[in-house]
């Protein structure tokens, strides 16, 4: 897992990442990273140059709301009903 706290850049030709991303701020790429697993991005994406790829396996997350029992967490929120 990397955590940025604040705006992300990413130049040259990256390696891949694989893991979770969480950037609290803007992610601006130049060149063709490519992350493999989940993405969080809080602020704007920007491309400047080259492409991005962000890889996932929507399949894989698709039942996870079903897994486990759910309980409540103190000092977070719930987005569903």
């Amino acid at each position: 897992m990397l955590v940025i706290n604040g705006n992300a850049r990413a130049t040259g030709t990256m390696n891949k990442f694989y893991g979770v991303l969480f950037i609290t701020g803007d992610f601006r790429s130049v060149g063709n990273p490519e992350f493999y697993g989940s993405s969080i991005i809080q602020g704007e994406i920007e491309k400047a140059a080259g492409t991005p790829y962000f890889i996932y396996d929507p399949v894989s997350a698709s039942n996870a709301g079903s897994l486990g029992r759910r309980s409540p967490v103190s000092g977070t929120w719930r987005d569903w009903l």
